[in-house]
């Protein structure tokens, strides 16, 4: 572009004498303010006790040996299908599945719902559960990242801690103490899987046996769990719940979960320090 000067010729224009329209009153505008992310809230912020699952928020319990297989529970499974070699159509039905614990509720209300509570098979399924449970707890379960940490913050707060599990009570007792963790429940429950196959969680039996040890209103407390049947007994008990899951898809069921709890990925996300007092 020229301009003209005097009417006789034209020279070049300049970038100085250019301007942009959408320029004009730019350095009237104030400069954009950063504004700092939102602060995460603590999904146990003003607990006055915090109940955890053991395996998952606690441990991985069912973790292999190096060098084996990355779970146990599939053979635990397997090995308490061996004791339904009498009653081969349930051990069919229960052969997908790779959870012990489902293979022993399972077997429990079949033969409840078939008028025979008290077969044998039930009392035998249940002892080998205990002993395979508790040979894991003394050799391969690991503790779960941070959890020393999260309940060395939540004692610092004040916080009363217990354990609300349906693996056995014997075994998450030997396995608290062999990781260095029973410190922190020496004032508080440890509930274990009841006798009653039928009272596990998703039951709130547990829960409510462990609420029992503290004079404190079950919504004054929240548990951190890592299962839909943790999420539906806190429910039932009328307390709160936090889910806890390294798996990204897990995590994401238990925020769809009714309610839509809070699910973190991380034991540190939880807590962060300070002090709550408890009155």
């Amino acid at each position: 572009m020229t301009r003209p000067d005097n009417g006789r010729f034209a020279v070049p224009e300049s970038r100085a004498d250019r301007r942009d329209p959408a320029a004009d009153g730019a350095a009237d505008r104030p400069a954009p303010v950063a504004r700092p992310a939102p602060a995460r809230v603590d999904p146990l912020a003003g607990a006055r006790c915090v109940l955890l699952d053991f395996d998952g928020p606690l441990c991985r319990f069912f973790a292999g040996p190096p060098g084996g297989p990355a779970s146990l529970a599939p053979g635990f499974a397997d090995e308490l299908r061996t004791l339904l070699d009498e009653l081969p159509d349930l051990r069919a039905r229960l052969a997908p599945l790779p959870d012990p614990h489902e293979v022993y509720r399972r077997t429990t209300a079949a033969l409840r719902h078939g008028g025979q509570p008290e077969h044998p098979v039930v009392a035998a399924m249940r002892k080998r559960l205990d002993e395979l449970e508790l040979a894991a707890a003394g050799a391969t379960a690991v503790p779960t990242p941070g959890a020393a940490g999260l309940l060395a913050r939540l004692a610092d707060r004040g916080v009363l801690l217990g354990v609300a599990s349906n693996n056995s009570e014997p075994a998450i007792r030997v396995f608290l103490e062999r990781a260095r963790l029973a410190r922190w429940f020496e004032d508080g429950p440890v509930v274990g899987r009841p006798d009653d196959a039928g009272l596990m969680k998703p039951d709130p039996t547990v829960l409510q046996g462990a609420l029992a040890y503290w004079p404190v209103r079950p919504d004054a407390c929240v548990l951190v769990g890592d299962s839909p049947a943790d999420a539906a007994a806190a429910a039932a008990a009328g307390v709160a719940f936090c889910g806890y899951h390294r798996e990204p898809e897990k995590r994401r069921l238990l925020r769809e979960l009714p309610g839509a709890p809070p699910a973190v990925a991380a034991l540190a996300e939880l807590a962060p320090a300070g002090r709550v007092a408890v009155t």
